[in-house]
């Protein structure tokens, strides 16, 4: 990137954590980047939001899964049913556990790509011009 020039995205973004703060703040940063941002607080909202999606013919670009999900599905058990209904979704990790497996090699599970929590604007848009620039 070149000092001074920030990406630009655009299409539809899902971002999926049971922490509010955090749907907020991702959500914040990807709308500034030019995303629309809907938002799932678990695995079972986020697979019926794509598959909505899908069956509207408005599809999501990307999904930034968090892993964890304390009493529902986190981002590892919704990677296999998001890739089934949209091929084309491209998938991020999203976790404060850098020791979890997925985040060494987040493509060996499905991902398109990781993001280590509490993550940057600067990083988040990094991530999004390797994945659509």
């Amino acid at each position: 990137m070149l000092a001074g020039h920030q990406f630009r995205g655009s299409g539809r973004v899902l971002i999926m954590d049971d922490e509010e703060f955090l749907l907020d703040v991702g959500s914040d940063m990807l709308k500034s980047i030019g995303f629309e941002v809907v938002k799932a607080r678990h695995g079972d909202e986020a697979i019926a939001l794509v598959k909505e999606s899908v069956l509207r013919g408005t599809p999501f670009r990307a999904a930034i899964l968090d892993l964890t999900i304390p009493g529902g599905l986190g981002g590892q058990e919704t990677v296999g049913p998001l890739a089934e209904i949209d091929p084309e979704l491209r998938i991020i990790a999203s976790s404060g556990y850098t020791d979890n497996p997925v985040m060494a090699e987040p493509g060996r599970y499905g991902f398109a790509g990781r993001l280590i929590k509490p993550y940057r604007k600067s990083e988040l848009s990094k991530l999004m011009q390797t994945l659509f620039g």
